[in-house]
């Protein structure tokens, strides 16, 4: 599998290569069988909202999901325009879990299996997807590659995206890629390389901040651990005792619970 990856969405040009790809007689179907495009959750339901449904999918009840991710995209719009406020997020993406989970429960009636939920019943669901040039097909395809991105040739994304995970389409939960076997095997093409660094390093950060942990406690009870060797039982306190490692990792403890948390008091 190859992946395309690249700093700005601008750079994938999209459109241009799905008419490259057509140009040679194939069908919009047959292209997104074997491209994979994967937005985030903003745009994906951007392109759900703009796409009209097909009519085996035109049901009230996928009908109303689609209604309601309609309107938490538009208070997700009108609350990105605050600065530094992106507490919408969150249920934008609880909606498009909603929205999908009703589109399976459809796909299970039209694919005639019991439900999604179970491994087999979304196997035989992955394989009428593969196999129908219809435009359920066409439209799963083309919104959610995540479906099957095993049968996929080339998935096509943006850095943050590929630096932080996708949703498999019968999940509720994100996977990153650099612990996925969709990436075995596979040829990675970063457009733009010099940027990446600064993508990388806003997740980071992104990811520091989301951590809810008090760290000086946490260190002060390591260190007390570290330097309470009498507590230990007598076994476990010759045992340690023996090794220089130890000595050695109490004593930065030591010095660095005297030079930071001497600081705290100040």
């Amino acid at each position: 599998m190859l992946f395309f990856v690249t700093d700005q969405k601008k750079n994938l040009n999209l459109k241009a290569f799905k008419s490259s790809w057509m140009g040679w007689g194939l069908s919009e179907n047959d292209f997104y069988q074997r491209v994979g495009v994967l937005r985030g959750t903003a745009d994906l339901v951007g392109e759900i909202i703009a796409a009209n449904l097909p009519e085996a999918l035109n049901t009230p009840a996928v009908k109303d999901a689609k209604a309601a991710l309609g309107k938490q995209y538009a208070l997700y719009k009108q609350q990105t325009l605050i600065p530094g406020d992106d507490q919408e997020w969150q249920p934008l993406s609880k909606k498009e879990r909603e929205f999908r989970a009703v589109v399976c429960e459809r796909l299970a009636m039209l694919v005639k299996v019991n439900g999604w939920r179970q491994p087999s019943d979304q196997a035989t669901i992955r394989e009428y997807v593969a196999t129908h040039d219809d435009a359920v097909c066409s439209w799963l395809n083309s919104l959610y590659p995540t479906i099957d991105l095993d049968r996929r040739q080339l998935l096509i994304m943006t850095t943050a995206k590929f630096i932080r995970s996708y949703t498999p389409f019968f999940s509720d939960r994100g996977c990153a890629f650099q612990f996925s076997s969709v990436l075995d095997d596979s040829l990675v093409v970063l457009d733009e390389f010099d940027s990446t660094k600064e993508q990388l390093l806003d997740k980071v950060i992104d990811d520091a901040l989301k951590v809810q942990f008090d760290l000086p406690t946490m260190f002060k009870q390591l260190s007390t651990g570290l330097l309470a060797e009498d507590d230990l039982p007598q076994d476990l306190r010759d045992l340690v005792k023996d090794s220089p490692k130890f000595g050695e990792l109490q004593q930065r403890a030591k010095r660095l619970n005297q030079k930071f948390f001497s600081r705290l008091l100040l």
